[in-house]
Parts: C-alpha cells; structure tokens; sequence
C-alpha cells in the first residue's frame, strides 16, 4: 500500500513541476508584453478592447470585454484578424495578461508570432 501511495504522490509531483514550467512569465509595462524577459508583444488598448500586434507591427489579434449586465453575462471575444476568425469565451473574461498565457499554452502564439499550424485553427 506504500508503494502504491507514493507512486501516485511522485506521478503528481512530476505532473505539476512539468505543467508550472510551461508556464510563462508574461509582463505588461508602457504597452509592450515581455515574455520571460524578452520583449514579444505590442499593445494598444484602452478601456474593453486592445489590439495586439508582432514585433514587425503586424496585426496578431483584437479583443475586445464586455461587462456583465442583467441580460448577459461578462465575456470576451477575440478576434484573429489574419485568420477572421472569431473566438468568444463565456466562461472566464480574460485580461491581457492571462489571454497572452492561454495563447502560449495552446501554441496558437510560438516565439511571438502566431502558429498558423496551431490546433485552435
């Protein structure tokens, strides 16, 4: 029974160490996103949308918030605009820095730049 405990205790270890070190560190400071130190992404936003484009000015993506009312709930919809496609998500409105995590995360952003191979296209 110890055998069998500790095993599923390293199999947990070794699962969460490997899932915190795909982990990014992600910085916003005077409109420009750093990811883990490096300077990656540029943004201009202002209050419930911001666009974000590649270090080549590119235009990567728009997104844009909205609140919750008593009709609707609090959303975001983010839009690829290369690819017109258009992704809305209900269950949890993302800040920037958080919609720069997901994107990493998902390979739909590599070494900032989208993948066009990503799984999400």
């Amino acid at each position: 029974m110890k055998k069998i405990v500790l095993f599923l205790f390293l199999a947990i270890s070794i699962n969460i160490e490997t899932s915190y070190c795909q982990i990014s560190k992600i910085k916003i400071k005077k409109d420009t996103a750093f990811v883990n130190g490096e300077e990656c992404l540029k943004i201009k936003s202002n209050y419930g949308n911001c666009t974000m484009n590649d270090l080549d000015g590119n235009d990567i993506l728009y997104c844009q918030w909205f609140l919750k009312t008593d009709t609707h709930p609090a959303y975001s919809k983010i839009i690829f605009l290369e690819e017109k496609i258009t992704v809305t998500n209900y269950s949890t409105p993302f800040s920037k820095k958080n919609l720069i995590q997901t994107l990493i995360s998902d390979k739909v952003l590599v070494e900032c730049k989208l993948n066009p191979k990503a799984p999400s296209f």
